[in-house]
């Protein structure tokens, strides 16, 4: 459960937030607003841009690998939620920046001013992404039943009356 949220937050809310970022840093270049609409298709489209996949299939691929060592730790489970969230702040802008680095470069021939506007939204989503990761790992399963079986099945099997004679008689 805490690998398919974890994966659906980043096919879902990083797009969308570097989009955004890039679009309202600057709006006048992305049609002179932050439309929402045009937000939504630009993320769409930015999943299938061929050049941040060898940066973004691994992060997507490696991220719930490495959460599901880390959310067992001492320090993810004790921590307060404000260092746990600043941590996971500070590492998802650095992981963003990675994922996005081959845009940047690219955007570095065109414009100084748009590599930045890539710089900003990868360390944003990246931050914000992982931030909602953590929080993922972190209370996903703290509301779960007590000894409630892990499939959703009944906790004992139902009460079936056994047959202590042989098959019934025909008549």
């Amino acid at each position: 459960m805490k690998t398919a949220l974890s994966i659906v937050t980043m096919l879902t809310v990083s797009p969308l937030v570097a989009v955004a970022t890039v679009v309202c840093h600057h709006p006048d270049r992305w049609g002179g607003s932050a439309n929402p609409l045009n937000i939504l298709m630009m993320a769409v489209f930015g999943l299938f841009t061929v050049a941040v996949w060898p940066t973004y299939i691994p992060a997507i691929l490696i991220t719930p690998f490495i959460m599901r060592r880390v959310a067992v730790q001492r320090v993810f489970t004790a921590s307060s939620l404000s260092f746990l969230l600043s941590v996971a702040s500070l590492v998802g802008a650095v992981v963003g920046v990675c994922v996005l680095a081959p845009i940047i470069l690219l955007a570095l021939k065109d414009s100084a001013e748009i590599a930045v506007s890539w710089v900003l939204a990868g360390g944003i989503s990246g931050a914000l992404t992982l931030m909602l990761i953590c929080l993922i790992y972190r209370f996903v399963d703290l509301y779960a039943e007590p000894n409630a079986p892990p499939n959703g099945g009944p906790a004992t099997p139902p009460l079936i009356p056994t047959l202590s004679e042989g098959p019934p008689s025909v008549s």
